[in-house]
């Protein structure tokens, strides 16, 4: 009897011992788990960083590869506008890059125009019989009034250039020019892409008339306040 309550108690102390070291052993895998599951909650949110930044890494580079390739095309196009301008004017192409290069930089940051457009513009320039030695001036007097007309340089040259032709100017009077159609875009109903497209018929209206280009202009000016059209108003001097 003696000898089976000391087994008996020695079997509840065990039990109880076992309890308590489950107990404690199951508390620590219940720590250990939880700490497994937040490392690899962490794993997880390490391995996500990683894929973002490798897909941001190559977006970048995309980016970046898209970028130098655009570079390369706009210097591209830009070497095609100058070569292309090179052809209107009686000098080499070295010649031509070393006299205008600096002058056609330089207004195109002040009138915040793109080079490859100031090189269209020194083309029509040439085109139009313009000197190499009046390409900055003309370049100035054209950017400048493209800039206040809200037109590309091509088209402010191409409305002054008509009207110079037109009426047998200069092509020193080119600020005169666009000082006269710059009043007539604001006095009468009209754009400056209009006018520029209409001159010719002014032209060939006043020459009949023997009217002087600048009374000829102010009248086509003040007809488009009548007519349903600038083309309208250029029909009917």
């Amino acid at each position: 009897m003696a000898a089976t309550t000391a087994t008996l108690s020695m079997i509840i102390s065990a039990k109880d011992y076992a309890t308590d070291t489950l107990n404690s052993v199951g508390g620590s895998l219940n720590t250990l788990e939880k700490n497994v599951q937040k490392l690899n909650k962490q794993f997880q949110s390490f391995q996500a960083g990683i894929n973002q930044i490798s897909r941001t890494a190559k977006i970048a580079f995309g980016a970046i590869t898209a970028g130098v390739s655009a570079i390369a095309y706009f210097g591209q196009e830009t070497e095609n506008a100058m070569a292309n301008a090179s052809t209107m004017y009686e000098v080499s192409s070295a010649d031509f890059k070393k006299y205008l290069v600096d002058d056609v930089s330089y207004y195109a940051k002040k009138y915040a125009q793109s080079l490859d457009e100031m090189w269209n513009a020194v083309y029509a320039f040439g085109s139009a019989g313009a000197a190499l030695e009046d390409v900055p001036f003309l370049l100035d007097r054209v950017s400048k009034a493209a800039v206040a007309g809200g037109v590309s340089t091509e088209t402010a040259f191409t409305g002054a250039i008509k009207q110079i032709k037109g009426f047998g100017l200069e092509m020193a009077d080119i600020e005169k020019v666009f000082a006269v159609q710059f009043q007539a875009v604001k006095y009468g109903l009209l754009t400056y892409e209009e006018l520029a497209y209409t001159i010719p018929q002014i032209a060939s209206a006043a020459r009949t008339l023997g009217e002087d280009w600048k009374d000829a202009t102010a009248t086509f000016a003040a007809l488009t306040r009548y007519m349903p059209s600038a083309d309208q108003a250029a029909t009917s001097l």
